[in-house]
């Protein structure tokens, strides 16, 4: 950490991922008290590889081991040091990447490997492997899209109907509705909306959201078949609410000419 060289992003290195035309020499270094851990499943220019360890699975692994991760990307985890880590610190985190790298060459079971996400999904993962789980997330990553659909997501722009504060006294005037993610396709959000990750709002209240094929209406759903396929690595979505089986629901602003479903009378208790 005390040679700045060490840091630098240099034009002409294909392991940052930036062309040289949007780096400086000696301009562009990165933190030596954040360290991101690159996952085998894509490179720095976004070719997906046959096999691949989602990040998702070495955090769980990591985090069930006491180490604490600041950020998880689909083939990425962020650890952050401090000028005052020991030796003796980074030195566990290296011992736990070794043991998860020998607990999934040896293709160890998921009860030696990940006992506590078993114990809270035993029909799930009891009968997998480390290698079998981390196959199978890296296929259906690549079947939803979800790494090609975060970057259309981030370039989609939406309509300003409302500003932000006039949605909020939409909401609290009780001018909302709760609907299932697949029913917000042109409707206004009431709430931000923010998929991690990447941990970037995708709308904001009063923005008339896109139609069926709108890149963020995929990517949301394509996050919710996620969730259900892998219980306990489901992905954070602020502005969404998840009910008991799974499914995405989220708040959109009542319009006229838009019909409200009405509620269905609560019968009374038989006595």
């Amino acid at each position: 950490a005390t040679n700045p060289s060490c840091w630098t992003l240099k034009p002409g290195h294909d392991w940052h991922g930036y062309q040289d035309a949007d780096i400086t020499d000696e301009y562009c270094m990165l933190d030596p008290t954040k360290v991101t851990i690159l996952t085998p499943g894509v490179d720095a220019q976004g070719t997906i590889a046959d096999w691949g360890i989602p990040g998702a699975i070495l955090t769980e692994f990591l985090d069930s081991r006491r180490v604490e991760i600041a950020r998880t990307g689909d083939y990425t985890v962020l650890v952050l040091f401090s000028v005052g880590t020991s030796k003796g610190k980074w030195g566990s985190l290296l011992e736990n990447l070794f043991e998860f790298k020998r607990l999934y060459d040896s293709e160890a079971s998921l009860e030696e490997a990940l006992p506590e996400l078993v114990a809270r999904f035993p029909q799930r993962y009891r009968n997998s492997t480390l290698k079998e789980l981390s196959d199978e997330m890296h296929e259906a990553m690549i079947e939803l899209n979800l790494a090609g659909l975060v970057n259309a997501a981030c370039d989609e722009d939406f309509d300003p109907v409302l500003t932000p504060s006039q949605t909020y006294q939409k909401l609290v005037r009780h001018e909302t509705e709760r609907l299932p993610f697949a029913k917000m396709a042109g409707r206004i959000a009431a709430v931000m909306l923010v998929p991690y990750p990447p941990g970037i709002p995708m709308s904001m209240p009063g923005e008339r959201l896109g139609g069926p094929n709108s890149p963020v209406i995929k990517l949301i759903l394509a996050m919710e078949e996620f969730g259900k396929r892998f219980p306990g690595f489901e992905r954070e979505v602020h502005g969404i609410e998840v009910d008991g089986n799974g499914n995405y629901w989220m708040r959109a602003v009542i319009e006229k000419g838009v019909r409200r479903k009405k509620k269905k009378p609560r019968q009374s208790a038989a006595r």
